[in-house]
């Protein structure tokens, strides 16, 4: 059987002021820079699977990284231990052939590689704080992944980096909890690193059924998410379906009261009932309905009853007109349940006005007519028409939000308490948004306006570019940031 070879790295891993252990000389990793960028280069593309370390020149680095994988300890730490245990185990070696020392470079590079990707990873705004520990330890697995197969940069769909890629998407939209140990994704994602730390060793086809096991846990959940986002989405729904109702029947009925004070009998026939029927009208048939047109008619012949008549022939047409006036005014009522005493009561008091309406000449005292605005008192004309009006609601042009459906935010409440919440519904009749959690729960119903307020004072912020792996965006931080440094040293 052939003996595993490990070879002496020409080029420490560590800071520039790290002096190598077994050659005791400065390190020359700063003036390797460019080169490295050449190298990370080489390993992302597609021809470097032919530059694979064959398994019998790592049998002994990767024994060696198998038993630090389940050592504890942060990415500084850990990245010390590989070090030392790679001199370790070189001590004593020498380089004797050309293909060993590119045996050695594309170790070099493949360790120094997964190193600043795990940094970048970790130091991405967007990964939630407790959430870091656990993916710390992927580093030395990573790295063993990297080193046995070099299509882990190549290759997007590799099971290494799908599952990296998976734990952290799913981290993203994951709120903080005050015990993780007792979260369902907490539990999955922390049970699924145990499972690689302890059973790791070169079969890469174990990262393939964590990750099987992982994408069914998050289809299931998704399901359940979807159904529940749905469900809200249709109940406000029909709450903005109401309200947008509301402000049609507002509006029929306020532009026909014309700003007017009206009688309190006629207030309470048009404001406390007749308009609980044109929303129902509104919600069941519509506004080009029959039904629609004829309710607003007889609106505008109840208003006209009251008003003075001063000819005969107008006297003789509310003569005629109130019998069928009041029919249908009852029937009305009575359709939406309003209770029939009050409206004989409210029907009295309705014909006293309209008969005093047929003798203008005689209306005298203030109980016997209807009232208008007085022109000469402005102070009373705003209560007045406050008071025979339907609450407006202020319609919202959805192009004035920048916010998309779809768009997670980390929100923190007033006592601290931090959330990741997806923007689910937007409401275009008023102010109001809906945001629900990575489960489909809602867990706030806000405002644009104070959402927007959030993020000026730095207690909101949107979560951005997650529908970029973080693997892929790693990878790509790093390209650019090797560049600007290459470009600085030239």
């Amino acid at each position: 059987m052939p003996t595993a070879r490990i070879y002496q790295f020409s080029t420490p891993l560590q800071s520039d002021s790290h002096t190598d252990a077994a050659t005791k000389q400065p390190s020359t990793h700063n003036k390797n820079r460019p080169k490295f960028l050449a190298a990370f280069q080489r390993l992302l593309s597609q021809g470097q699977q032919d530059e694979s370390i064959p398994a019998s020149e790592t049998t002994e680095l990767v024994n060696a990284l198998t038993r630090l994988q389940q050592q504890p300890g942060t990415l500084k730490e850990r990245a010390a231990a590989i070090e030392e245990a790679v001199l370790t185990a070189t001590s004593g070696s020498e380089l004797h052939y050309p293909e060993e020392e590119a045996i050695n470079r594309i170790i070099y590079n493949t360790i120094d590689i997964i190193k600043s990707l795990f940094k970048t990873i970790l130091n991405n705004k967007n990964l939630p704080s407790t959430m870091k520990p656990l993916m710390e330890q992927l580093h030395i697995p990573i790295l063993k992944v990297a080193i046995l197969d070099k299509s882990f940069f190549s290759q997007k769909d590799h099971p290494a980096r799908r599952l990296l890629n998976q734990f952290t998407q799913a981290a993203f939209t994951w709120s903080e909890v005050k015990e993780p140990q007792q979260d369902e994704l907490y539990i999955r994602i922390h049970t699924a690193i145990q499972q690689i730390l302890t059973e790791f060793e070169q079969d890469i086809s174990l990262f393939d059924e964590i990750n099987l096991e992982f994408s069914d846990f998050i289809e299931r959940e998704q399901r359940v998410a979807k159904a529940l986002e749905k469900r809200m989405q249709q109940i406000a729904m029909g709450k903005e379906k109401l309200l947008i109702a509301r402000r049609q029947v507002r509006d029929e009925i306020n532009s026909r009261i014309n700003g007017q004070a009206l009688p309190p009998v006629l207030t309470t026939l048009l404001l406390d009932g007749w308009s609980d029927l044109l929303l129902l009208i509104n919600m069941q048939q519509g506004q080009q309905s029959k039904a629609w047109k004829k309710s607003l008619i007889l609106v505008d012949k109840l208003l006209w009853s009251i008003a003075p008549k001063q000819t005969a022939a107008d006297q003789q047409k509310l003569r005629q007109l109130i019998p069928a006036l009041h029919r249908q005014l009852k029937e009305g009522l009575l359709c939406i349940s309003f209770d029939p005493c009050k409206i004989e009561q409210l029907l009295k008091e309705l014909r006293t006005y309209q008969i005093t309406s047929m003798h203008p000449a005689h209306q005298n005292g203030e109980e016997s007519r209807p009232h208008k605005t007085p022109a000469e008192d402005p102070s009373t004309a705003p209560s007045r028409a406050q008071a025979n009006s339907v609450e407006e609601i202020v319609m919202i042009d959805p192009q004035l939000s920048s916010f998309q459906i779809g768009t997670w935010f980390i929100i923190t409440h007033d006592d601290g308490y931090v959330i990741r919440a997806k923007l689910a519904w937007r409401s275009i009749a008023d102010d109001s948004i809906t945001l629900v959690n990575r489960q489909g729960v809602t867990v706030l119903e806000t405002s644009t306006s104070r959402l927007n307020h959030q993020i000026q004072v730095g207690t909101a912020e949107i979560l951005s570019d997650l529908e970029v792996p973080l693997m892929d965006r790693a990878l790509r931080s790093m390209t650019g940031k090797l560049k600007k440094l290459e470009k600085k040293q030239a």
